[in-house]
């Protein structure tokens, strides 16, 4: 251990001379008023001096001596008076006269000589005047030395006298081989006058061999000063035996041995002496201030020899002990033992702060603290310094507990005091440096960071000049950078922050080698700023710097375990541990586990000794298992974790860590029975993690909330997974919690994970019909999803399925807009990634497309629907291609597809529906002989096709396939009662079929039926099967007013019409088969001959739909047939006007329709022409007769064939036009 020296303690003690320096006032103290008594004195040595100075003028010889004698007196007098110019007017006018003095007579005069050189060297030493203070010592000792060469033993008390007082004015001065040689004489002359007066010298000897230690320790000859102290310490002892009043100055001498001892190393000899000097003072029963005083100081030094010997408790209580003597001492020596008593607090609030004992810290500290304001007042040079570093030292305790507003204030004015001290002294600026880096990193904790950042770069550029010149500034400055890049790092200007860490490593490497006896302090923390680094590397993902890094903090702990195993094998283990986790991040499996091994070996090693890093052991052991398990050594993993598992269980008291570990462990061996497929251990495993997880006391949660969020997430999917829905829910819903608070101070990462919980969630809500949350957890997932998908493509997948789950939860909520936004929003993601992986991607997507398609078709958006369906019919034959699995499993789908596609080209393309259908049913047929399920599409196929047939006028090949789809719905219904309505809807196909085929009979039949079935479904839901009940009599009463059973027909419509109206009383949407009904009753009454009746039923049918806002084609239509129906019977009974209005009406409806250019709408044309034209002759009105036959005529040309009816009305027109002349 290298050399500590600290100050000794001096002697008090009055040495002979001619005036004894304690005679003397102080030398602070201010001039006094001459009391009478002085003036007495004065008065009478001036009356004196000049009645001599008279005399002597006369006799030299006899009145010379005594002249100079009372020149001296008067100087001496004034001395004590502090009045130092009249003193050197006297001592150098007695001076001048003894140098006036003849050669031969001047040995007579040596007395006198001497006497006033050595009061001229105290007065100089009284007034600080140094040099010249020397130069009168000198003098005076040379003097002295010829006295005693004439006669020795009378004048070598003297000489040595004065030679100890300059021995001991260069002692004070630094001017240490010039001490050494004074007190070495000094020592010589006091052995040989001791051989005469033992009693008397032997104190002197002790005192001079006492100066000559402190010397000699001064000069760091620490077995030179021993050998002094020693014999000062024998003479003292043989000088106590005579005069106890020595003990002091034995005590002190042993309190000095031991420091010298303590210094050496020597800490058991050292001991030994102050334990003697103590006891010595403690003995002494009448102490002096400066007794109590050394006393204190002996005191002080024991504390020092404990601290150094790390036995703080013995420490403190020397510490203590010595304080509680300072403040003993007198309040006339007070200002003397100040600054001891100053430093000794300062040294007690130390191990105050070791032994966390703030609150006691802070008062010695404060306490310290204002005796060196005190000191400051009288001695700034001295004492700005120490108070700026007291100040700093109290500002480090009030940081540590906390106190940082007062902390920052302390440090603030130790920074003004260190910027007093290095403006005249440069070595403070590393104090300042400090104080300001303290400073900074209260600002940084109070997030001011631009002052931090002030602060930091003004403590930097100190140091950065500082360490020119002293190494020892090379520490701080590295703490100094680790701080800045801490900073940095926190501002997240990592290049900054790597800068500077790196620069701290550098200048801790450097302290190093600058100072190798250093060596060992410095390198735990050069291997600490390593670590630092290292973890900073690791997030700026330079994960070989972060190796590298992490290299070198492994090679520091296992030279340091070399001297201290106890304190740095857990270190090293814990360092190998980390190396561990950086070569398992880059998926170096086989580094990390040799990493981990090496930190599981050094762990226990470690628990050997401390059983307390157990946790880290089972930690250890764990992540070794989890770098199994990545390189799928799943026994080797298991081994490990079981084992981690057990140390974890077998600690009875569980630190929050312990509990986060022990609960990440268990998630690891979930992990692991997930991989080896064995759910059951892995739902146990993760139900274990969980429970540990929530004993993690709130101060650590945030620690342990991602993987704790992590393990929620997995269990739920095993809940989900084995159908435990409910539980899959509510851990669930516990794992958003976390996320959510994980995503406030991290969102970027965070907010992904809880987007993919919100995912699950959403789609367990919806599995439980709970569509309103499910909404909202799927949107909550898109919302994070789509904020960073841009920046992570990966995220697009989990995108495009939260948009195709938000779709199918709005949809069936009814929401069909917003599903149909969602879908989009989903398919122009699932377009995108098709592009990277359409094994994939193409089924989601055209599911997706059928899906929207669907909707399409639902809201009537046909055009939108077909090239949907298009494209994925063309995609659903790709992909049934496949193989047989995807034939099997694609197959239903394309059927269902062509199936709506080919409902889209009934109408207008007959032969392509009839293809699409045809391709559909080769689907369909032997999927439902596999599986009866698929019935009901064969059937609804076959309802379809024959129908396409029948557009095609193919009715030979549309019958059977509706008698087959019959049959078929007629076993369907019997395990589903809801297909009803598409049975009845078959029948009435075929129906339809017969009527057109003149099969009056077969269509009653079918209707009679379908009457039947819809009476049973009546009481299941009155308003939708009324209605259809309605549509079912009216269809009747066509029937038999064709097979002209008028009286079934009347009953039939009569019925139909008393249902329609009721509900078009409620709900106008009944309008169109209403009026078609009255229409019905409008023919009957018509073939019946009742006229009015006919009239009455046709205008309320005609009325029904001009009373709506918009028609379909097909309804203006059946408008147009109703005006001409009701024209013809106005006709008939001879009301022409309004005959003629409501065909006029006809015309304009049947004039539009005809732009359609279809065969049946102008033959439509041609009859509302023809009756026209028949109103016009019964008006006699040729021209108008004309007119109408000649655009009968053109459209006839176009139209070709007419059908009979209305080819006799042409004829009829003909003859009338030839008849009367008009052709």
């Amino acid at each position: 251990m290298p050399v500590k020296f600290q100050p000794l303690f001096c002697l008090a003690l009055a040495l002979p001379a001619m005036y004894s320096q304690s005679t003397l006032a102080s030398t602070e103290k201010q001039a006094t008023v001459t009391s009478t008594q002085i003036k007495k004195q004065l008065s009478a040595t001036e009356t004196e001096a000049n009645n001599l100075r008279k005399q002597a003028a006369e006799n030299p010889d006899k009145y010379l001596p005594q002249l100079i004698t009372a020149i001296t007196r008067q100087g001496t007098i004034y001395h004590k008076e502090n009045r130092y110019q009249e003193a050197h007017t006297a001592y150098e006018e007695a001076l001048e006269l003894c140098n006036k003095v003849e050669a031969g007579k001047a040995e007579t005069y040596q007395a006198h000589l001497y006497m006033l050189l050595n009061n001229l060297a105290l007065l100089y030493q009284a007034e600080k005047n140094w040099p010249q203070t020397r130069v009168y010592f000198e003098k005076a000792v040379a003097v002295s030395r010829l006295q005693v060469e004439k006669n020795r033993d009378a004048y070598l008390p003297q000489l040595t006298s004065t030679l100890h007082s300059l021995a001991d004015h260069d002692k004070e001065q630094t001017l240490r081989p010039q001490a050494l040689a004074a007190y070495n004489e000094v020592i010589a002359n006091y052995r040989e006058l001791v051989q005469k007066d033992a009693y008397t010298y032997t104190p002197r000897l002790a005192s001079a061999f006492f100066h000559a230690g402190v010397v000699q320790y001064q000069e760091k000859k620490l077995p030179e000063a021993r050998q002094m102290f020693e014999e000062s310490i024998a003479s003292y002892r043989l000088a106590v035996v005579k005069e106890e009043k020595f003990k002091p100055e034995l005590a002190l001498s042993l309190s000095n041995l031991g420091i010298t001892n303590k210094a050496d190393n020597k800490y058991a000899a050292a001991r030994a002496n102050f334990d003697e000097a103590i006891v010595i003072y403690q003995t002494e029963k009448q102490k002096s201030a400066h007794t109590q005083y050394v006393h204190a100081n002996s005191v002080r030094s024991l504390g020092d020899l404990n601290a150094i010997e790390n036995k703080r408790a013995q420490a403190q209580a020397s510490y203590e002990e010595a304080v509680n003597i300072y403040r003993q001492i007198p309040a006339s020596y007070a200002d003397e033992a100040r600054p001891s008593f100053a430093a000794a607090l300062i040294e007690l609030a130390h191990i105050y702060k070791q032994s966390n004992l703030q609150p006691q810290a802070i008062s010695a500290f404060n306490e310290a603290i204002v005796s060196y304001r005190q000191l400051n007042q009288k001695d700034a040079l001295t004492y700005t310094p120490k108070l700026a570093n007291a100040l700093l030292n109290l500002g480090f305790v009030l940081h540590n507990d906390r106190k940082y507003a007062e902390a920052k204030k302390t440090y603030e004015e130790s920074v003004s005091f260190y910027r007093l001290a290095a403006l005249k002294e440069a070595r403070f600026n590393a104090g300042l440096a400090l104080a300001l880096s303290n400073i900074a990193l209260i600002d940084k904790l109070d997030n001011k960071n631009p002052e931090a950042r002030q602060a930091f770069d003004e403590s930097i550029a100190l140091y950065k000049e500082d360490i020119k010149n002293n190494p020892a500034s090379l520490h701080g400055y590295a703490v100094t950078l680790e701080g800045y890049a801490e900073l940095n790092k926190k501002e997240n200007k990592l290049p900054l922050a790597q800068a500077a860490y790196e620069d701290a490593v550098r200048v801790y490497k450097q302290e190093l080698a600058t100072e190798p006896a250093q060596a060992l302090p410095a390198l735990p923390a050069l291997t600490t700023a390593l670590i630092s680094l290292a973890d900073l590397y690791r997030q700026m993902r330079l994960s070989d710097k972060a190796i590298g890094a992490y290299g070198e903090v492994v090679a520091n702990y296992r030279q340091l375990i070399q001297k201290d195993a106890d304190t740095y094998t857990p270190r090293l283990a814990s360092a190998y541990f980390y190396l561990g986790v950086l070569h398992f991040n880059e998926d170096r499996y086989s580094d990390a586990r040799q990493a981990y091994q090496e930190s599981v070996n050094f762990y226990r090693t470690a628990i050997g000794k401390e059983p307390r890093f157990k946790p880290e052991l089972a930690l250890s052991i764990s992540n070794l298992g989890v770098s199994y398990k990545n390189d799928k050594k799943f026994t080797e993993a298991r081994l490990a974790l079981d084992e981690a598992i057990a140390i974890y269980r077998a600690e009875s008291q569980k630190s929050a860590h312990t509990l986060y570990a022990y609960g990440d462990t268990l998630k690891n061996l979930g992990d692991l029975n997930v991989l080896e497929k064995k759910q059951a251990q892995a739902q146990t495993s993760y139900e274990e993690a969980a429970t540990i997880y929530r004993q993690v006391p709130a101060s650590y949660a945030d620690q342990a909330r991602p993987n704790f969020a992590a393990t929620l997430n997995e269990l739920a999917d095993i809940y989900k997974q084995t159908g435990q829905s409910d539980k899959a829910r509510v851990i669930y819903e516990e794992a958003v919690v976390h996320w959510r608070k994980l995503a406030v101070k991290t969102p970027e990462y965070y907010q992904r994970r809880l987007a993919g919980t919100q995912l699950s969630l959403g789609l367990i809500y919806f599995n439980e019909r709970k569509n309103q949350e499910a909404q909202q957890a799927l949107e909550e997932a898109i919302s994070m999803y789509g904020a960073q998908a841009e920046k992570y493509p990966e995220l697009t997948h989990n995108l495009a399925v939260s948009y195709l789950n938000l779709g199918d939860a709005a949809l069936v909520n009814k929401q069909t807009q917003k599903a149909y936004t969602a879908y989009g929003e989903a398919l122009v993601l699932y377009r995108k990634l098709l592009k990277k992986d359409s094994d994939n991607y193409l089924p989601p997507l055209t599911n997706l497309l059928a899906t929207m398609a669907e909707i399409d078709l639902t809201q009537k958006r046909n055009k939108e629907a077909y090239p949907a369906l298009e494209e994925a019919a063309d995609n659903y034959r790709k992909l049934s291609a496949k193989d047989a699995t995807s034939a099997q499993l694609y197959a239903k789908k394309l059927a269902s597809v062509l199936s709506q596609l080919g409902y889209l080209n009934l109408t207008n393309k007959p032969q392509l529906a009839e293809s699409l259908f045809t391709e559909a049913l080769a689907i369909y047929r032997p999927l439902a002989v596999r599986e009866p399920l698929y019935l009901h599409d064969l059937a609804s196929v076959q309802v379809r096709l024959a129908m396409a047939f029948n557009n095609q006028r193919k009715t030979v090949l549309a019958r059977p396939l509706m008698e087959e789809a019959i049959a078929n719905y007629r076993k369907l219904i019997l395990q589903k009662p809801e297909l009803t309505d598409e049975l009845i809807f078959t029948l009435s196909q075929l129906g339809e079929l017969n009527l057109k085929e003149f099969r009056i009979d077969d269509a009653r039949k079918m209707y009679a039926e379908i009457l039947a079935l819809c009476r049973q479904q009546i009481d299941k839901n009155p308003a939708t099967e009324k209605r259809k009940l309605a549509w079912v009599l009216a269809r009747l009463g066509t029937f038999n007013i064709i097979g002209k059973d008028l009286i079934q027909a009347r009953i039939f419509l009569n019925e139909a019409i008393s249902i329609y109206r009721l509900d078009y009383a409620q709900r106008s949407d009944t309008a169109n088969e209403f009026a078609m009904a009255l229409y019905g009753l409008g023919l009957l009454n018509e073939a019946d001959n009742r006229a009015s009746a006919a009239i009455k039923a046709f205008s309320e049918a005609s009325t029904l739909l001009q009373e709506q806002k918009q028609l379909s084609l097909a309804q203006q239509a059946e408008l147009g047939k109703i005006l001409h129906s009701l024209a013809t019977v106005e006709l008939t009974e001879k009301r022409l006007k309004d005959a003629q209005e409501h065909v006029n009406a006809a015309l304009a409806i049947r004039r539009q329709l005809a732009k359609n250019d279809t065969e049946a709408e102008q033959q439509d044309l041609i009859d509302d022409l023809a009756l026209l034209s028949s109103i016009h002759m019964l008006n006699k009105d040729l021209p108008r007769v004309r007119q109408v036959y000649a655009e009968i005529a053109q459209l006839a040309e176009r139209t070709g064939s007419l059908p009979p009816k209305t080819q006799a009305r042409v004829d009829a027109i003909r003859l009338f036009i030839k008849n009367t002349k008009g052709l």
